[in-house]
């Protein structure tokens, strides 16, 4: 799962940031990825599997999936129930577990 505060800053700072790494890997999008605008996810072809996309707007939305890779970014912009609530669904079983928090200093 991927979190940004508002989409404002999903849309114009997260998933650029996002999709710029994955062209550094090799990934193109529409061949290796598909992110349809409509959906909050990025599906992957190969492994067939999901990047939810997420705002911490509402903390409760982060509640649910088992996962293993959660990157919070802008995490000084977003409430601590965002924080305290997506931690426990860093569970996947099977995986390595990472939790990435980025922000950007006031200045």
């Amino acid at each position: 799962m991927v979190t940004a505060p508002t989409y404002y800053t999903m849309d114009g700072a997260t998933l650029p940031a996002l999709f710029w790494a994955f062209e550094q890997f090799g990934l193109q999008r529409d061949i290796d990825y598909h992110y349809p605008h409509t959906r909050e996810e990025i599906d992957f072809v190969a492994t067939e599997a999901k990047l939810l996309l997420r705002t911490t707007e509402k903390p409760e939305r982060l509640r649910g999936p088992d996962l293993a890779h959660l990157w919070m970014d802008e995490g000084r912009d977003s409430p601590k129930d965002a924080f305290d609530t997506s931690v426990p669904t860093i569970r996947q079983a099977g995986f390595p577990h990472h939790y990435h928090l980025t922000t950007t200093p006031a200045g």
